[in-house]
């Protein structure tokens, strides 16, 4: 399966998020890595998470599980997916990225066993 795109406007929200979380923790915007650096490290993290039985089984569940009329959602909103920050511990921002790609797993998943959209 193909990399999750990321819609634009999601991928700038990261980077200033990256900003204002670097700036907060360490008085600089980026600390040890760009935001071009974390937008690689989840296009890593992300490819290995669509490599995982993880992925797998949701979308074997969402297959065996939709609703004949489709999904009824049409938003998804991801909360406390905390910091992506490089000053966390390598395993830590890790995990959130690993949560993030996982949203857009279901999202693009939601999307793809729809009869709605």
């Amino acid at each position: 399966m193909a990399p999750i795109k990321i819609p634009e406007d999601l991928a700038k929200a990261l980077v200033e998020s990256l900003k204002w979380q670097e700036a907060h923790e360490t008085g600089s915007f980026y600390g040890t890595f760009t935001p071009e650096e974390h937008l690689d490290r989840f296009r890593k993290l992300e490819s290995e998470y669509r490599a995982s039985s993880c992925a797998k089984s949701l979308e074997d569940l969402f297959r065996s599980k939709k609703p004949t009329g489709g999904w009824p959602v049409d938003n998804a909103v991801a909360f406390g997916l905390s910091s992506f920050s490089a000053n966390l511990p390598k395993a830590g921002s890790a995990c959130y990225f690993k949560q993030l790609a996982s949203f857009l797993h279901v999202v693009e998943i939601r999307k793809q066993f729809s009869s709605t959209l």
